[in-house]
This record gives structure tokens, C-alpha cells and sequence, in this order.
């Protein structure tokens, strides 16, 4: 048996897409998609997924989110899984710190994506190659802030080579929100893409990155948004902005120059 095969059989994943991924990010999706099966994992994704019940917590429709989390769980519950991993922030959020208080422990652990592939890079099942461009890191309120997930992204990104890594002036606890948090992108989306803009006025500009990573599909469309509008409004530079899931990829499968 292979070292492969063996590791296929020892550890099972269930990867949750979640909504936003899924309709608005779907770049993110396949780009996470193509970084399991190039890493070997064992992993199953639902055919009738729905929505973890986020947007309902936020709202405040507890009654609804309960019923959606009772759903959730008994599809889960069939599941023989050891983690559930997701590219979404909020899902995981919700999964690991919510449907706790709403229906109880859950009997597998709750991984976001970077602490994944932190895992994979560090033991070897995944080599990134050679990128030549500078980067920055912009921090996802529900990854950092709600999670206390700062260090798996930022050691993604260190760990291909040739990657000249700057931070933000405002970063990890400190990072400004990117505009989508609290639902805000739904409900009043000229504040969100104000605030969008406003990280890369303030913050990304002075980096001299060509390439904004983060590691949540919420943030990428706005920030995508914010750069577009701040080029308009502030005639800042023209910026990439990429999951980490898309930078770890496009390292994986071969390289760039930048």
C-alpha cells in the first residue's frame, strides 16, 4: 500500500463549500477542490448541502437557525467523518462555536481550510513552488478576531518560496473589517464597499503588494470591490485579490512570475 493510499484510509474529511463559496466565490471552491486531490485526501462533500444558518444567527432568528442546525446535524450525524473543513470563516465559526449552544457537541472537529493546508505543507504532502511577487495578508473578522486564527494563513503564504510577505499597518487584532462582516454587504452595501475601500486606501497601498490574500470568500468579493472603487475614487494601484486557497494553487501547480 502506498504512503498515499495509507493516509487516504486514516483520515476523513467533509468539506463544506458553504453558501457564499459556493454562488458568489466559486474560483474559491475549485481552487481548494483541486488542492485536496492534489494532496491525497480522503474527503466528501454533501450533494444537498444548505446553509449552516449564519445569516439567521445575524439576523437574530434563532428559532429558524436552530431548526437549520437540527437539519445540518442529523445529515452530519450519518457522516463517518473525522474534521469538517470549510474555506468560509463564518461557517466554520458557526459550526464550531455555535450549533454547540444550538444543538449540542459536535463528534468531529472543525478546520478551516488555511489550518489545513498549514498541515499538508508542513508535513510534505503539499510543495509549493516558486511565486516571484509580494504579497499582503488582510485578516477575516470571523477567521482572527472571532476564531483566533492568525498564524496558519500567514504561514501558508511563507512557506512558498520566492513569496516577499508585508504586512498591513492594521493587522491581526487590529485589522479593519473588510466591509461584509455582520451581514453589512446585504443589507447596506454602499457602507461595505466604502469600508472596502478604505482598507486599501489606508492599509494595502502603503504595503506595495501587487496581490491582497485573505483566506474567506466574503472578503474576497468585497476587497475585489474595494479595489476597483479606490482606484476610481484615489487613483491607488491596481491589486490582485486572491483566497489563500487560489495563491497556494497557483504556486502548487507550477509557478508564476510576478
Amino acid at each position: 500500500m502506498s504512503t498515499r493510499e495509507a493516509k487516504r484510509e486514516m483520515t476523513k474529511y467533509l468539506y463544506w463549500v458553504g453558501c457564499t463559496t459556493a454562488y458568489f466565490a466559486p474560483q474559491v471552491a475549485r481552487a481548494t477542490k483541486r488542492l485536496l486531490e492534489i494532496a491525497g485526501i480522503d474527503y466528501t462533500i454533501l450533494k444537498d448541502e444548505v446553509c449552516c444558518g449564519f445569516p439567521l444567527l445575524l439576523s437574530g432568528q434563532t428559532d429558524e437557525a436552530k431548526r437549520l442546525a437540527e437539519k445540518n446535524l442529523n445529515t452530519l450525524a450519518s457522516l463517518e467523518v473525522d474534521a469538517l473543513i470549510s474555506p468560509c470563516p463564518g461557517c466554520c465559526r458557526t459550526f464550531k462555536q455555535k450549533y454547540p449552544k444550538l444543538v449540542g457537541e459536535l463528534p468531529f472537529k472543525i478546520m478551516h481550510t488555511s489550518q489545513l493546508f498549514e498541515e499538508l505543507i508542513r508535513n510534505g504532502t503539499i510543495k509549493p513552488r516558486k511565486l516571484d511577487v509580494k504579497v499582503t495578508y488582510h485578516d477575516p473578522c470571523d477567521l482572527g478576531r472571532h476564531l483566533g486564527v492568525y498564524e496558519a494563513p500567514r504561514n501558508v503564504i511563507r512557506a512558498i518560496p520566492g513569496v516577499e510577505f508585508v504586512e498591513m499597518p492594521r493587522n491581526r487584532e487590529d485589522a479593519r473589517c473588510c466591509g461584509a462582516g455582520g451581514d453589512l454587504r446585504l443589507t447596506f452595501p454602499e457602507i461595505a464597499t466604502t469600508m472596502a475601500a478604505t482598507r486599501i486606501r489606508m492599509d494595502a497601498e502603503a504595503t506595495g503588494a501587487t496581490i491582497i490574500v485573505t483566506a474567506c470568500p466574503s472578503c474576497v468579493l468585497t476587497l475585489k470591490d474595494g479595489v476597483d472603487i479606490s482606484q476610481l475614487m484615489y487613483e491607488t494601484r491596481s491589486m490582485e485579490v486572491l483566497d489563500l486557497s487560489e495563491l497556494l494553487l497557483r504556486s502548487v501547480e507550477g509557478g508564476m512570475q510576478g
